[in-house]
């Protein structure tokens, strides 16, 4: 049946997710609790309020609002109309929220801006950003001022409904009526409109305080105090580019229309050309919103740095990603979707082998330039008699160079390749190459090393010109263990993702594995100055002038037939 296939890849997700889950939930279930109860408690000593209203175990004193004055209750009131994390944490309880000096705390002044203006925040799934920025923003501006009009813009009307229902319902709350009496939620029978009058009995007040829209509907233009646009993409408007026009439509015609002091777009990444896509590759629009984006956790050499750490972590993205696959994981938690479009490597390219045949490998580290967030990276390939390629291990977030060196010497006991080739263009590459000859000397474990040439091919075409022909024709393999990894990642984001590292030593590896195959010999080459390369310490080879520029820049000698000057075999 046509559908199996897939239905058993979601399957099996579903199980890898399980076990993950159980392996790494079991361990955390009775922590996570008790950490939500520590940042429940946290927030009231921090705002004062244990042994006034809560207990220090976090349950209400019995009786404190009766006992509580008019002038203390006012002044708790005035403190949720000026900070959001309390209204938040205190009056909406929202305690699962972060400290007010956490991830939450930030998020709740970005909300906050005194000063209004336009901005976009894309937040990754999970993170809490329409709790903040939309339900308790958008109570926070019912107090601050209750006759203005606010309009809320959704995707659809079944989330519109949620989102009417969940604001009326907070407006209803006991708590927040004892310190906010004056406001009376009114609702109409279709939940688009609510009506939130100052004080009972005014008729003057006729537009209602909230309106509920959807992207849908068309744009009347109007001056309103605040205007939400939350999750104006999903996945039922995202299934192709023509279908999503519509919201991409929508947000072009909202500036010459709305008349807004407040505008504020949220939402997760679903395509690359999605309408926040859209908004960030438009240069008008781009300086239009201010924009803030937050995935699950930022990487740094290596070192992830979460943006909610008290719910996530190595463990918890694991299973997330087993659940959910790379691509999905990829948009809704790193917000940084698959170029679809231009993907060159596609998942049904990565190969799984079962058992790895006997191969000739060879060794590639990338030292990294140095500049920017470029990476250390060390790549195993080997290549069969037939000339199938296998991509059989890689190492990478190494923090310093040393750990690089060392896990050279690690990969190179554990596969023993026929080279291990070392790239020494970029700052750091001949230092590199000095430090591993160094080491050699001193662990008394002669390397095959190489230096591999500095070519004028940029590191674009290098990929392309190394990877595509042979992953195209089915030629590659992965170690099992490779699937959803950091390599298989930078394939797929390829051209357009922010790292190359891995890929880039990948090609190098591919290269040297197509040239000097399974046993590893030099092939034959024509007897020409322009393909003559070092090949013996005891003679001296004829080389090119670019050649010869070349062992100049690196610092490397000839050896001459007297056994002086340094040698460094470049092939």
């Amino acid at each position: 049946m046509p559908g199996m296939p897939k239905r058993k890849a979601k399957r099996d997700r579903e199980r890898r997710y399980r076990q993950l889950m159980q392996d790494a939930g079991g361990r955390r279930t009775e922590s996570l609790c008790t950490t939500e109860q520590q940042r429940k408690v946290s927030h009231y000593e921090h705002y004062g309020l244990i042994g006034e209203m809560f207990q220090p175990n976090g349950w209400f004193i019995g009786g404190c609002f009766a006992r509580m004055k008019d002038d203390r209750r006012e002044e708790l009131a005035q403190q949720g109309r000026d900070d959001l994390h309390f209204l938040a944490t205190v009056i909406l309880q929202y305690t699962r929220l972060s400290a007010v000096d956490g991830p939450h705390g930030r998020m709740c002044r970005w909300a906050q801006n005194p000063k209004g203006g336009r901005r976009m925040g894309l937040i990754h799934r999970a993170g809490f950003k329409t709790t903040i920025c939309n339900y308790a923003r958008n109570v926070q501006r019912v107090i601050q001022r209750p006759n203005d009009c606010h309009i809320v813009v959704t995707a659809d009307d079944d989330f519109r409904n949620i989102i009417s229902g969940k604001i009326a319902t907070l407006l209803e709350d006991p708590i927040f009526q004892f310190f906010y009496p004056d406001i009376k939620p009114q609702k109409n029978a279709w939940s688009t409109k609510i009506r939130a009058i100052e004080r009972p009995g005014r008729s003057d007040i006729q537009s209602p305080t909230f309106e509920f829209r959807t992207v849908k509907q068309s744009i009347a233009g109007r001056h309103v105090a605040s205007m939400t646009i939350d999750d104006a993409v999903t996945d039922t408007n995202i299934q192709t580019p023509k279908v999503h026009q519509h919201v991409i439509d929508y947000m072009q015609k909202l500036p010459p229309t709305m008349d807004t002091e407040e505008l504020v777009v949220l939402g997760t990444r679903y395509a690359d050309w999605d309408m926040y896509g859209w908004v960030l590759d438009d240069p008008g629009w781009s300086q239009y919103l201010d924009t803030w984006i937050e995935p699950v956790y930022k990487e740094e050499k290596g070192e992830r740095t979460y943006f909610f750490p008290d719910e996530w972590d190595d463990e918890v993205v694991a299973a997330q990603k087993a659940l959910m696959g790379l691509s999905h994981f990829s948009s809704q938690y790193m917000l940084e979707p698959l170029p679809a479009e231009l993907q060159l490597f596609h998942k049904e390219m990565f190969k799984p082998y079962k058992e790895l045949p006997d191969v000739g490998s060879y060794i590639i580290v990338d030292p990294a330039s140095g500049e920017g967030s470029s990476d250390p990276a060390i790549v195993v390939v080997g290549v069969d008699a037939d000339g199938n390629i296998y991509v059989i291990d890689y190492q990478t977030g190494f923090k310093t160079a040393t750990a690089c060196i060392n896990g050279v010497f690690i990969m190179y006991r554990k596969h023993r390749p026929l080279q291990v080739c070392v790239e020494v263009m970029g700052s750091g590459g001949k230092v590199m190459f000095q430090n591993i000859q160094q080491e050699t000397t001193r662990q008394k474990t002669p390397l095959p090393l190489i230096a591999l040439p500095v070519t004028q091919q940029n590191k674009h075409s290098r990929i392309v010109q190394s990877l595509e022909p042979p992953y195209t024709a089915g030629m590659v393999y992965h170690a099992p263990w490779l699937e959803d990894s950091a390599l298989e990642e930078q394939l797929l984001r390829f051209p357009k993702g922010k790292k190359d590292d891995i890929i880039d030593a990948l090609a190098y590896g591919v290269q040297r594995a197509r040239r000097y195959g399974y046993a590893g010999k030099t092939p034959d080459e024509p007897d020409n100055d322009e393909y003559k390369f070092l090949r013996n310490a005891n003679e001296k080879t004829l080389m090119t002038a670019q050649q010869r520029a070349m062992m100049g820049v690196l610092g490397i000698e000839l050896q001459s037939s007297s056994g002086k000057g340094e040698k460094i075999p470049v092939m």
